[in-house]
């Protein structure tokens, strides 16, 4: 499991992680964080993260599911060429998701 503590994730681990958790002290997760985590299977953020930033998930091949219970706004291309991503839980505070912020996703 790794924590999300903020920033991008390191390229060296970028092949291996599978499952995310965001840290509690993230109020949002930055861009291109996670982008070619291809192997990252699942992320869970707590409800402070409200916001999901440009292409922060962009081409995460393997992402299957993310619970975003606190997100407000999700930007541009957040989970673009996520093409497996089929379970994406939300709350009701969700106010904005930006243009192909999900292009070429199954959902």
């Amino acid at each position: 499991m790794f924590v999300y503590t903020g920033g991008r994730v390191p390229e060296h681990l970028r092949l291996h992680i599978t499952h995310a958790r965001v840290d509690e002290s993230v109020t949002e997760i930055d861009d291109e964080a996670f982008a070619r985590c291809h192997r990252l299977l699942d992320v869970d953020c707590h409800n402070g993260v409200e916001r999901v930033n440009e292409r922060a998930f962009y081409l995460c091949r393997s992402l299957r599911r993310a619970n975003l219970p606190g997100v407000t706004f999700i930007d541009q291309s957040a989970f673009g060429y996520c093409s497996r991503l089929m379970d994406v839980k939300f709350s009701s505070r969700l106010e904005t998701i930006e243009t192909w912020a999900f292009d070429e996703c199954e959902i």
